[in-house]
């Protein structure tokens, strides 16, 4: 290869690479998340927990899935009346191996073009036979899988739930089958005959009689394989193709879900499936990408969102599916194309291993399977959370009254920013919402008076200051201040934890590294989280500190991140949101196991300890606020207010658990930059709707409230 061919292929590397990396940008900025954020480590985190066995299955279905099409290669080659002997199954194996990397390589099916040019080099197949069976081989294909989605829409019709995306997905298939063996077994003789006599006076030129005689060979080697018995089998085996093939896929994808997200339910199979056909169709389009990368996402990831997956999320796991699973095909790939090189070569040292080696190499695969899914996970297991261990629960203590209204200690001497205008619903109510808002040019803690509107600034800092908690009495507010200009909350370091006394304005750091630190019930001690790597409860009088989790423990794998943890009545179940090397809502319980709950984030007790709250879509506005019975896993939606502020975070309770303050946007995602307005809803008055609290369009955050009983 020349120096300029060489140029020209890096070129072409280099430009395929560059649009995959903007799809994949695209999309997750799409979903609201800065790409930047996506960091190596976190992908490898979650990598690293995938189950074993997840990936054995995938590459033990692969390599069944390559037998099949091998199979059905061989069945349909023979049907050509030129080929007299059987072509062998073993390097007809290899080349399907080099022909999968190959279709991957390339779009648009482009890959396909290998298939014959390996079926010339090793067997010196002809090219109209390569390219019947070639032909055949991908109507089969598409026949099979509209056999696979209609019996998936046909198990929800008997299900009582049916899916009208499989129904006119099954329907739409059927009719592209149709049309194709109509061309295929109908239409290819005549229209090659066709073309021959409209070009008879080309015939003079050699590219031409060639290009017209592979043709109508093609045709008649069609019209061999019509005729031949071949046909059901071929069908058998494009049917085991396409369900070993989805099988891999979706024990895959289910496995990064369950481990890096949130548990997948059985029903949510069909979601999955529809989910990888359109990302396999997307990455058929003539888009220039690298090895698929990007066009696949796009096409699964807005497939899954349209169910109810969070579009980040999908995107996400996707990307790492494509990852994985073209690790595995490659590494094959290499091994087909490899023999393919040197067919001679690679057959000498073939032979020269026993054939019962084999043999015990594949029921060695199949017994290490079996007992890795024995001993670790069960697919049931990565597609369904395990039932909840019955615990007793625990009430909460009474609370200590606030001051009153008239107190000169109540919060008074801060400065007021600003007078807003409250609800007259709210007018018989007593007490306060803090939040954080970057009103004043930087995010501050701010007080609003209830009833009369005065907005008052409780910080004033550079840094930026953020989750504010109110203690149980109302007399103190817990907060987490940046320490540095370009703190985010979207990262857990670095912050340290403060306190601020609304009775007389001091303020003072508890705790270094300290970030969404929340209250125990009795008021004496904070919980928070260091740098998301541990879980820390801090006694405010003695000042001591105890680790109560930390990444690596209960069960969790040393690359996950702790959110947002939150102790119930009795100091013992914390819920948090577990995040990077897996992403859930979960409970850790007293004896050092985790109780996945959700999906979503920030769970948090109810002050009673009845059930937790927290954000998971779908919903009107992409979330809904939604509570779950801790000892059953009874699941229902809590608040999902009304369009346009609709998509909801930061829920907060008062200690009464009577009313619930958050924080929605119109549009937006990111915590500390879109336009949030915080609402008011009373849990006693679950139809009417939310009250708003704040119009402004600065980002109003991570709200909490304290109403006097």
């Amino acid at each position: 290869m020349t120096s300029h061919k060489i140029l020209q292929t890096v070129v072409k590397i280099l430009f395929s690479a560059g649009i995959s990396g903007f799809l994949i940008w695209t999309l997750l900025s799409m979903a609201g998340h800065r790409p930047d954020e996506l960091l190596l480590g976190d992908m490898a985190a979650i990598l690293s927990n995938l189950p074993i066995w997840a990936m054995l299955a995938y590459l033990l279905s692969s390599l069944i899935q390559s037998g099949f099409r091998a199979q059905r290669y061989r069945i349909l080659i023979q049907t050509d009346a030129s080929i007299q002997d059987l072509l062998p199954f073993r390097p007809l194996f290899f080349v399907t191996l080099s022909r999968n990397m190959f279709v991957d390589m390339l779009p648009s099916r482009l890959g396909e073009a290998s298939y014959l040019l390996l079926l010339k080099r090793v067997f010196g197949t002809r090219v109209a036979t390569a390219i019947s069976s070639l032909s055949l081989s991908f109507a089969f294909d598409l026949a099979a899988l509209t056999a696979i989605i209609g019996i998936a829409a046909l198990a929800t019709l008997v299900s009582g739930q049916p899916s009208s995306a499989l129904i006119i997905i099954a329907s739409v298939l059927l009719l592209a089958v149709g049309t194709g063996f109509l061309l295929l077994f109908r239409c290819w003789e005549p229209s090659v005959q066709l073309l021959s006599r409209l070009s008879s006076k080309l015939h003079r030129f050699k590219l031409i009689r060639e290009v017209i005689r592979v043709l109508s060979e093609t045709g008649q080697s069609i019209r061999d394989a019509g005729t031949s018995r071949a046909l059901l089998h071929c069908f058998l085996l494009s049917l085991g193709v396409r369900a070993f093939k989805y099988l891999a896929l979706i024990v895959l994808l289910a496995s990064i879900l369950s481990t890096a997200f949130s548990p997948i339910a059985w029903s949510d199979i069909d979601n999955l499936l529809l989910a990888l056909v359109a990302g396999e169709a997307a990455a058929s389009l003539p888009i220039p990408t690298f090895m698929s990368f990007g066009s696949y996402e796009m096409g699964a990831a807005w497939t899954l969102s349209a169910f109810g997956y969070s579009l980040a999320n999908a995107a996400i796991a996707l990307f790492l599916l494509h990852l994985v699973s073209q690790v595995f095909d490659y590494s094959l790939g290499l091994l087909g194309t490899l023999y393919c090189t040197f067919p001679s070569f690679a057959e000498s040292q073939l032979k020269r291993i026993p054939r019962t080696a084999f043999y015990l190499l594949a029921m060695t695969s199949v017994l290490i399977l079996a007992l890795l899914v024995h001993s670790n996970l069960t697919l049931r297991s990565a597609l369904q959370a395990s039932a909840p261990i019955q615990h007793e629960r625990i009430e909460a203590g009474s609370l200590p009254s606030p001051h009153p209204p008239d107190d000169p200690s109540a919060p008074g001497s801060f400065p007021i920013l600003d007078q807003l205008d409250v609800d007259p619903s709210l007018a018989q109510l007593n007490g306060f919402i803090v939040w954080s808002t970057n009103r004043t040019g930087n995010h501050e803690i701010v007080l609003l008076e209830l009833p009369s509107g005065n907005l008052r600034q409780l910080t004033n800092h550079p840094y930026k200051d953020y989750y504010p908690k109110v203690s149980p009495d109302g007399q103190k507010v817990l907060f987490s201040r940046g320490t540095h200009p370009d703190a985010s909350c979207r990262t857990p370091q670095p912050w340290d934890l403060h306190l601020i006394d609304l009775g007389t304005g001091e303020e003072r750091r508890l705790a270094t590294g300290g970030f969404e630190g929340s209250w125990y019930p009795d008021g004496q001690s904070v919980l928070f989280h260091r740098n998301g790597q541990q879980i820390i409860r801090l006694d405010l009088s003695s000042g001591k500190e105890s680790v109560l989790a930390e990444a690596g423990t209960h069960g969790l794998p040393h690359g996950i991140e702790f959110q947002t943890p939150s102790s119930d009545g009795s100091g013992n179940r914390i819920a948090v949101t577990l995040r990077q090397a897996r992403r859930a809502t979960a409970l850790l319980l007293p004896d050092g196991s985790t109780r996945t709950i959700a999906g979503g984030c920030q769970l948090t007790w109810a002050p009673d300890s009845s059930y937790l709250f927290y954000v998971e879509g779908p919903g009107d506005g992409g979330n809904a606020i939604r509570k779950a019975n801790p000892e059953s896993g009874e699941q229902s939606v809590l608040i999902d207010a009304p369009m346009p502020y609709s998509h909801e975070y930061f829920p907060r309770m008062d200690p009464t658990g009577s009313f619930l303050v958050f924080g929605a946007s119109a549009e937006g995602h990111t915590h500390d930059e879109a336009d949030y307005e915080i609402f008011l809803s009373n849990l006693h008055q679950p139809d009417t709707p939310p009250v708003r609290i704040t119009v402004n369009p600065a980002n109003d955050s991570w709200p909490d409230v304290f109403i006097q009983p």
